[in-house]
């Protein structure tokens, strides 16, 4: 007969939220140094300052623990992409003007967390970028949908999901290239220009 796991707190007061807080802060920090493989809920509670029966109140195993940092770290990478696609519309940027300022700030996003970033996607058993980070996926599908029937009327439904479908892959997978592990050999403003140019003629007509 299994036994029922202790109920766990819901950080509701200000202290349980610090708390949380404190233990997501530790773990991102334990993934950044020292990568999957190596992180227990005995080292986060170390690394918190809090003991390991302190964490289980709030967090079952190291799986909760990691959920909770892609949790976060997809939220803040989403809420500074939106930004930025707000501002590209709103500027009435061109298309390649657009694209390079997306492209920008997205590669300092994923920068920003580029250890818990790399660890996710390289180590922990959760597959690839689209499958760890599906909000970022979502929201650049989104904003797509939406630039497209904008620009290009003049293609089918179905052609422009087609170009979402690529663009979309093209776009995450250069940018998570160039923040996560660049070559030392690499222009990061050039490369990060070449791929705005090779995106943008998708929204020019002809």
């Amino acid at each position: 007969m299994r036994m029922p796991r202790p109920k766990r707190i819901r950080p509701v007061q200000q202290r349980s939220r610090d708390t949380t807080a404190t233990l997501i802060d530790a773990t991102a920090r334990v993934l950044t140094a020292h990568g999957y493989a190596h992180l227990t809920t005995n080292h986060v509670a170390r690394e918190a300052g809090v003991s390991v029966g302190t964490l289980y109140r709030y967090f079952a195993d190291k799986a909760e623990l990691v959920e909770a940092v892609r949790d976060r770290t997809a939220t803040e990478i989403t809420a500074t992409l939106t930004a930025a696609m707000s501002a590209s519309v709103s500027d009435n940027l061109e298309p390649v003007d657009g694209f390079r300022h997306l492209t920008a700030t997205m590669v300092e996003a994923i920068e920003t967390h580029r250890g818990v970033v790399r660890a996710l996607l390289s180590e922990a058993p959760l597959g690839l970028y689209s499958n760890v980070f599906p909000e970022i996926e979502q929201t650049l599908g989104h904003f797509g949908r939406l630039l497209i029937t904008i620009v290009r009327p003049d293609l089918t439904r179905e052609q422009r999901e087609s170009m979402v479908y690529i663009g979309m892959a093209v776009f995450a997978t250069a940018c998570f290239r160039i923040a996560i592990d660049p070559p030392p050999y690499i222009d990061k403003p050039w490369v990060i220009d070449q791929a705005a140019r090779l995106l943008a003629p998708a929204l020019t007509p002809g």
